[in-house]
């Protein structure tokens, strides 16, 4: 078990490579809003090698520690999107003369869209750091991002094969096509509603533990709620106006999420030797 943490970190870094590679390959400069934006690259990449790296290395300590696992499962699949996604740019501008493979490609970039990763780190925030529910009644919170993965993947699956083809016009009508629209719709707003609820679960396991637990879920409510923040922002302004959206956001976020990453790793692994509000103020003076 500990060899396939490691397996599945190192699989997840060589898929930011290649990502890499096929950026460098296509018609965008890297410094391009296209490349830092639309692509996210590289600190989304970053995130997810960072997020696999903390899973791996939780799971090499506590082969059974489900939050180990999840990092790694959730950071896997985002690297499968990203990459996919990086070759797709690469079909749509002809760089790569492979309609089907461009088809694969924008099939896998949205199955394993930003609604599965962030849906998986929305149950980490409900069971971490021991992989259990604050309560049995979580069981039905637990329900709404494996809901918004659940409704995102039939609502790919009922669209047309025409619609992941790069570069193809489709024209999406009918019934089957209106309620793969309204599940993809409705997965986007279940998603934010299993962050939100994964924090609030948070906080109230903090609140409610003492001594060394609550020392230890300081560090992950702060990361917690720094990537809760930053990624509510950053969809509320893409669901608004996608071309409209700044820069700072989807950078942000990542950071955000590189910290969280770390704020876990921290805790489960090493906690007792550090002071939050002493790293805190220091960074408050920085």
């Amino acid at each position: 078990m500990r060899v396939l943490g490691w397996v599945m970190f190192a699989a997840t870094c060589v898929l930011f490579a290649l990502q890499g590679l096929f950026l460098a390959a296509s018609t965008f400069p890297m410094t391009s809003y296209e490349v830092l934006v639309d692509q996210v690259f590289p600190l989304l990449g970053i995130g997810a090698m960072v997020g696999a790296g903390v899973g791996a290395l939780i799971v090499s300590r506590y082969p059974r520690n489900l939050v180990g696992w999840l990092f790694l499962i959730g950071q896997l699949g985002n690297a499968i999107g990203l990459t996919a996604e990086a070759f797709r740019v690469l079909v749509v501008q002809g760089v790569v003369h492979s309609p089907v493979a461009g088809q694969v490609a924008g099939y896998l970039g949205q199955v394993f869209s930003t609604i599965f990763a962030v849906s998986v780190i929305s149950v980490v925030f409900m069971i971490v750091p021991d992989g259990r529910l604050l309560s049995p009644r979580w069981r039905l919170g637990i329900g709404v991002p494996i809901a918004a993965v659940a409704m995102n993947w039939l609502g790919i699956a009922l669209l047309p094969a025409g619609a992941f083809v790069p570069g193809a016009v489709v024209e999406l009508q009918g019934f089957r096509e209106t309620l793969a629209d309204v599940l993809i719709s409705a997965s986007f707003f279940a998603m934010l509603l299993s962050i939100s609820l994964g924090a609030v679960a948070l906080i109230l396991r903090m609140r409610r533990s003492t001594g060394q637990r609550h020392l230890q879920l300081r560090w992950i409510a702060t990361g917690a709620a720094v990537l809760a923040v930053t990624f509510v922002v950053f969809a509320v302004s893409q669901l608004l106006d996608r071309r409209a959206t700044p820069w700072i956001l989807p950078e942000a976020t990542c950071l955000a999420y590189i910290f969280f990453s770390v704020t876990v790793g921290v805790a489960i692994l090493r906690y007792r030797l550090f002071d939050l509000d002493v790293i805190l103020s220091r960074a408050i003076v920085l």
